[in-house]
């Protein structure tokens, strides 16, 4: 219903898009702070919300990733997290990180065995895995920029592409992540990554 109400205003309302939130809490008679805050956590939803899929899969398929970014020095370290959904027989392939803007790209060949059909004598349980993808920058090739008001947002796209060695088939249904900043399409995942400096 809050999503219906938000579509209906004649104008955009600005809300806050933290993990769990539902970008609408503005609609909502609740506490506010429930939707998230500077650094916490959304509390609004309870039970499932949003859409269920079913997925079928032979082939590993890219779950999640996110960024996380330090500034050491003159450099700046982007360690890129990709999450796998591993199908029972396994899987192997190559991973991609890449910020086409800032001219990066990082390739690495992953293998990946199911634990949790091994040990549960199960062939139908799924298993994930988790591939650390380091990428390093001088910041003087970074655009910086503040909040609304002082100076425009420069955005890098950070891509993560999973190729599979051995396709077997295309996933029944593309599992499709969207948030604030990433959208997941089939086997890519893309997110908007800004180069606000955090606050201290």
């Amino acid at each position: 219903e809050s999503l219906q109400l938000k579509e209906q205003y004649p104008y955009t309302v600005p809300a806050l898009h933290q993990m769990g939130s539902i970008g609408a809490y503005n609609f909502i008679r609740k506490p506010v702070t429930d939707g998230g805050w500077d650094w916490g956590p959304a509390y609004m939803a309870s039970g499932i919300h949003g859409s269920v899929e079913l997925v079928g899969f032979s082939n590993a398929v890219l779950e999640d990733a996110w960024v996380q970014q330090n500034k050491v020095g003159d450099q700046y370290d982007v360690v890129v997290t990709s999450d796998l959904l591993v199908p029972p027989g396994g899987d192997s392939g190559e991973l991609t990180v890449a910020i086409p803007e800032l001219g990066l790209q990082a390739t690495q060949q992953v293998q990946m065995r199911n634990t949790s059909s091994s040990s549960s004598n199960s062939t139908t349980a799924v298993d994930r895995a988790s591939f650390f993808t380091r990428l390093s920058v001088n910041s003087s090739e970074v655009e910086l920029w503040w909040p609304v008001g002082y100076g425009s947002p420069h955005l890098y796209n950070v891509t993560v592409t999973y190729t599979p060695d051995r396709p077997v088939c295309t996933p029944a249904i593309a599992a499709a992540a969207t948030a604030a900043t990433g959208a997941k399409e089939s086997n890519t995942w893309k997110a908007m990554q800004d180069s606000t400096p955090a606050a201290a």
